[in-house]
């Protein structure tokens, strides 16, 4: 083959390589509209599902910590009810943390109540018959418990029947904040769950306990708390530690104080068991704490003197103990 012939059939082939190459950029480009297709295809698909939860009454995208848009209250164990932007489960980041301390985690949670708020009416009602036959127990002063939302209850510590007696008088559940020793023993430990208790560990600082407060107080359960940090002695109410009105500060609940008295003598720190004796109960006016400008429903800690706020709810603790005592 001549140059001239050779130098036409290497042009030739150029275009035919370049002929190729160009089909496959023609191929690539239409599967690169074939995959813009696809992605608006999906991107409708998406705002459909919006549109299509949107109508439902719910939010297209919850925010990150929010309970999902089918959680209602009902759903919740103990009460519970979902406050915006709250949450009813402890955070993913604490679990580990919180299995290690025995409180419940979301896997827990599951199992936390085994029988919901059947199980807990019926201990209700059988602790009522008992206490009422054997201690002819009366409650004053009920109305003043609100009906929702989340609530702390301060009352003094005269016996361990405390927490029984306390629950005896609500007609809400009652979340009541135990001692960590309580905990440790297996079937009690699953008897006090079942009814709401959580640990916290007495004489420090114990964050956890005061998250889980926190964390079901802005569910909108009813906390109980004993600030005295021990039973009483002699059946007198005693100093009360200020840490609750910081609990109830940041979660934008009320106080209400509630006493009672006649447990002491029922079963005192000197005796094994305990034995009949008159008991009454009885609640005092809530003690709203001030309100953050432009905040919904959270207190200002700045503004707030814990230890003036309890040194009210003792006063009028006391006043409600003289108030039962009259009482014939």
């Amino acid at each position: 083959m001549s140059p001239p012939e050779e130098s036409e059939a290497e042009a030739g082939g150029d275009i035919t390589r370049a002929a190729e190459a160009g089909g496959d950029i023609t191929r690539a480009a239409e599967a690169g509209g074939d995959l813009r297709r696809a992605a608006e295809a999906a991107g409708e698909l998406g705002r459909a599902a919006d549109a299509l939860e949107t109508s439902r009454g719910g939010s297209p995208h919850p925010p990150r910590g929010c309970p999902s848009p089918g959680l209602d209250a009902g759903s919740l164990p103990g009460g519970y009810e979902t406050s915006r932007g709250g949450s009813p489960h402890p955070p993913r980041a604490h679990a580990r943390r919180d299995r290690a301390a025995g409180r419940p985690t979301r896997r827990a949670d599951r199992s936390e109540y085994p029988l919901g708020l059947a199980w807990y009416a019926a201990c209700r009602h059988l602790a009522r018959v008992l206490f009422v036959t054997l201690c002819g127990i009366r409650v004053y002063h009920r109305e003043r418990m609100p009906r929702r939302g989340g609530v702390l209850v301060i009352s003094n510590h005269q016996s361990y029947l405390d927490p029984i007696l306390a629950g005896v008088g609500m007609t809400r559940p009652l979340h009541p904040m135990a001692r960590e020793t309580l905990f440790r023993f297996a079937p009690l430990r699953w008897i006090i769950r079942s009814l709401y208790a959580f640990p916290v560990r007495p004489a420090s600082a114990d964050l956890g306990a005061v998250r889980e407060a926190l964390r079901r107080l802005e569910a909108g359960a009813v906390v109980l708390m004993f600030p005295e940090g021990t039973r009483t002695r002699d059946g007198s109410i005693g100093p009360l530690q200020a840490g609750p009105v910081t609990i109830a500060a940041r979660a934008g609940v009320p106080i209400v104080p509630m006493v009672i008295d006649g447990a002491f003598e029922a079963w005192p720190r000197t005796s094994l068991l305990p034995w009949p004796h008159r008991i009454r109960v009885a609640f005092g006016e809530a003690v709203a704490l001030p309100v953050r400008q432009g905040g919904p429903g959270r207190p200002d800690d700045q503004e707030i003197d814990a230890d003036s706020v309890m040194a009210e709810v003792r006063r009028r603790m006391l006043e409600l103990q003289a108030e039962l005592r009259r009482i014939p």
